[in-house]
C-alpha cells in the first residue's frame, strides 16, 4: 500500500523539538525551593518511533528525578520522559508514525542550588539550540538561619519519590531538667509508612552553620547516640538523644525519609508534627508536585480497495486490470492519483489525515463480447454515489472498501429461420376431350375456359337462327 506522507529512515536519532522554556512560579526566586519548569515541544512529521529530544539544565539548577508518559487527550502515549538532576530526555513512541503536527508540553520540578544576580539562566537543547529563562532579580539565598528554637521542615527529595522531614534542635533544648533524657515524639501522616532504617541524626557547631559541616550521631543506646521506638498503630515514633552535649554552641538535627504512597496525586499534601520537651512544632505541609507532560497530533488513517468481478462475463475478462482514481484535499491542497487493481487484489493509501474526504472513481472498463455495468462500492462509512463514484471520510483506522464490477456476456444474435418451401400439389391429368361438332367452317369447337364465350356465341347464333325461321313461317301464314 503506498504512503502519502514521506517518512525518514527508521533509525532512532535526536530530533529538534524544544520550542520554549519557562519557570512557572512568580519571583522572587530562592535557593532550596522547588519550582515548576515548563518546556514546549514540537517535532517534524519525519520523526520516527525511538527518536529522542533532550534539554540540559543550567549549572545553578538541579532537577527532581521523575519518569512520566506524554499522553494525548484520549490517553494514548505519545512518548515518555525521564528527568535527572542535570537534564531531561524524552523518547517518542509509535504515535508519531500515525499522526502529523505532533507537539505538546512537559513540566518538571527543579530547584536552584546557588544564589546569583543574573536576570536569566540558559538551558541547552541537544541540537545546541539555547533558551534563556528569565530570573527577574536573580536568585536569593534561602539557607536557613541558625535556629534559636526547635524547627521542623520537610521537602521533596531529588528522587521524586520520597520526602525528607528534618528537625533542628539547639543543643541546650536537650538538657534534662529532672535527670531524664529529653524525648522527641513525631506524628506523621497516616498515608506514609515509617522505616527506622531511613532515619539519621547529626550535629554541627553554630560557627559552621550554613557551611555543611556535620558530625554523625549513631543509632544506639550509649552516650552520644540516639534511639527510637515506633508505634505504627498511632503513626508515631519516639526519638531519644542519649547523653547529648547540651552546650549552647551547637545544633542537633534529626532526619526521617519517607516514600510517597503508591498512587500519590499531583497536589496532595502531607503533614508532620513533633513534640520536643513539651513544645509542639508543626511543619508546613509538603506538597507532591508531579512532573508530567502531554502531546497531541493530527491522526492518520488510510483506505484499502479490494476489487471483485462478478456476472456471467467474469471469466471472459479474467486478468483484466482496472484503474482506480482518487482525489482529496489536505491543508487546502488538492491531491489526485491512481492505482491499478485486478480481480481479487487490494491496494490503497496510508498516512492520510483523519477527517480527509476522499472520492474514488474507476476509469471506464471495456472488453470484447462483454458489457460492464456501473461499479458498485460497499463498506462501512462508504457512500456509493450510483454514478461510478464513491466518497468516504478517513478515520484513525483503515477504511475497507469493496469495489465490484458486474460484467455480462453480449447476447448472441441468431439469423432469422427460413421456413421449408411448401410442396406443390401434383398437376391433375387433363380430362378427355368431348366430341364437339365441327363448326360450319369445318373447325373444331374450343373447350376449357377459353371455349366458353365461343359456346355462348354459338348458342346465340343458333337461337337467332331459330327465331328467324319462326318469323318466316309466321309471315308465310300471313
Amino acid at each position: 500500500m503506498p504512503a502519502l506522507i514521506a517518512t525518514a529512515a527508521a533509525t532512532a536519532a535526536p530530533v529538534t523539538a524544544i520550542t520554549g522554556v519557562e519557570i512557572m512560579n512568580a519571583p522572587p526566586l530562592m535557593t532550596e525551593t522547588p519550582y515548576t519548569v515548563e518546556a514546549t515541544w514540537a517535532v517534524d512529521d519525519t520523526a520516527m518511533a525511538g527518536d529522542t529530544f533532550s534539554l540540559d539544565f543550567p549549572d545553578s539548577m538541579s532537577g527532581y528525578a521523575a519518569s512520566f508518559a506524554l499522553r494525548d487527550d484520549d490517553g494514548a502515549e505519545v512518548g515518555s520522559c525521564v528527568v535527572s538532576s542535570g537534564s531531561f530526555l524524552c523518547t517518542l513512541g509509535d504515535y508519531v508514525e500515525t499522526h502529523t503536527n505532533v507537539s505538546g508540553s512537559l513540566h518538571f520540578q527543579a530547584r536552584f542550588t546557588s544564589a546569583f544576580d543574573d536576570e536569566s539562566v540558559v538551558f541547552t537543547a541537544d541540537n545546541g539550540l539555547t533558551f534563556d529563562m528569565a530570573t527577574p532579580g536573580g536568585v536569593g539565598d534561602n539557607a536557613a538561619s541558625l535556629p534559636q528554637s526547635p524547627e521542623k521542615w520537610g521537602s521533596v527529595n531529588f528522587d521524586g519519590e520520597s520526602m525528607t522531614w528534618a528537625l533542628n534542635i539547639p543543643a541546650e533544648v536537650l538538657a534534662s531538667a529532672d535527670g531524664q533524657p529529653v524525648t522527641i515524639v513525631d506524628e506523621y501522616d497516616e498515608q506514609l509508612t515509617f522505616d527506622p532504617a531511613a532515619t539519621s541524626a547529626r550535629w554541627t557547631l553554630d560557627s559552621d552553620w550554613g557551611d555543611d559541616v556535620w558530625h554523625t550521631v549513631s543509632h544506639g543506646t550509649g552516650a552520644g547516640t540516639y534511639s527510637l521506638v515506633a508505634d505504627a498503630a498511632s503513626h508515631t515514633f519516639t526519638v531519644t538523644f542519649n547523653e547529648p552535649v547540651t552546650s549552647d554552641d551547637r545544633v542537633y538535627q534529626f532526619i526521617t525519609v519517607m516514600d510517597f504512597p503508591s498512587g500519590v496525586q499531583d497536589g496532595e499534601a502531607f503533614g508532620n508534627t513533633m513534640t520536643v520537651a513539651g513544645r509542639t512544632v508543626t511543619a508546613s505541609p509538603v506538597t507532591y508536585v508531579a512532573s508530567g507532560g502531554d502531546g497531541d497530533g493530527d491522526g492518520l488513517g488510510g483506505f484499502d480497495v479490494t476489487k471483485t468481478v462478478s456476472g456471467n462475463g467474469a471469466n471472459a475478462v479474467d486478468g483484466a486490470q482496472y484503474t482506480i482514481d482518487y482525489s482529496f484535499i489536505v491543508a487546502g491542497s488538492a491531491t489526485t492519483g491512481e492505482f491499478g487493481l485486478t480481480d481479487g487484489a487490494t491496494d490503497g493509501l496510508v498516512d492520510l489525515p483523519v477527517g480527509t474526504v476522499v472520492t474514488l472513481s474507476e476509469a471506464s472498463a471495456a472488453g470484447e463480447d462483454v458489457i460492464y455495468g456501473t461499479p458498485i462500492y460497499t463498506g462501512t462509512g462508504v457512500t456509493d454515489n450510483r454514478d461510478g463514484t464513491a466518497t468516504f471520510t478517513i478515520t484513525d483506522d483503515t477504511v475497507a472498501i469493496s469495489l465490484e464490477n458486474p460484467v455480462s456476456l453480449v447476447p448472441t444474435t441468431d439469423p432469422p429461420s427460413v421456413p421449408d418451401s411448401p410442396v406443390s400439389p401434383g398437376t391433375p391429368g387433363s380430362p378427355g376431350t368431348p366430341n364437339v361438332p365441327a363448326g360450319q367452317d369445318g373447325s373444331l369447337a374450343v373447350t376449357g375456359a377459353d371455349a366458353t364465350p365461343l359456346v355462348l356465341i354459338g348458342a346465340a347464333t343458333l337461337l337467332t337462327g331459330a327465331l328467324l325461321l319462326i318469323v318466316r313461317r309466321v309471315r308465310r301464314r300471313g
